[in-house]
């Protein structure tokens, strides 16, 4: 059975003194038999238009065997909409510079990853930082 997690969003444009709630895309969580399940969402806007979410999910079963499923949505819309543009294979805190650029340092099957997008989500670059000594 899949069971299905919607996260919410809310927001504001005077301050708090009312909020209007926007629709998250539905992130359905992994089908089996897990002892435990941590879930990240990460959601960013760069402007009243633009924005990306990103969930994570870090599964671990009862013999220790580990999944992970992440996913990226962006809206162009202020949130009113959201299209799944990705499947990241990492886990990892997100930076962003603006709506095109992003970092993330992270881990994957591999160990410590540093990625980056230039266009805003669609694609990412495995970076290799170079030491100065």
């Amino acid at each position: 059975m899949i069971q299905k997690h919607t996260p919410y969003l809310y927001f504001t444009t005077n301050q708090g003194e009312s909020w209007q709630y926007l629709p998250m895309p539905e992130t359905p969580y992994a089908e089996g038999k897990w002892d435990s399940l941590e879930r990240t969402n990460v959601i960013f806007f760069a402007d009243a238009s633009n924005g990306l979410f990103f969930t994570q999910d870090y599964y671990v079963s009862a013999t220790k065997s580990v999944e992970t499923k992440n996913q990226i949505f962006q809206t162009t819309d202020g949130g009113q909409t959201w299209a799944k543009i990705n499947r990241a294979v990492w886990i990892g805190q997100y930076s962003f510079l603006n709506a095109q650029t992003a970092f993330c340092a992270g881990v994957n099957n591999d160990g410590f990853i540093l990625v980056k997008t230039s266009d805003g989500g669609l694609n990412w670059a495995y970076l290799t930082p170079k030491s100065t000594e």
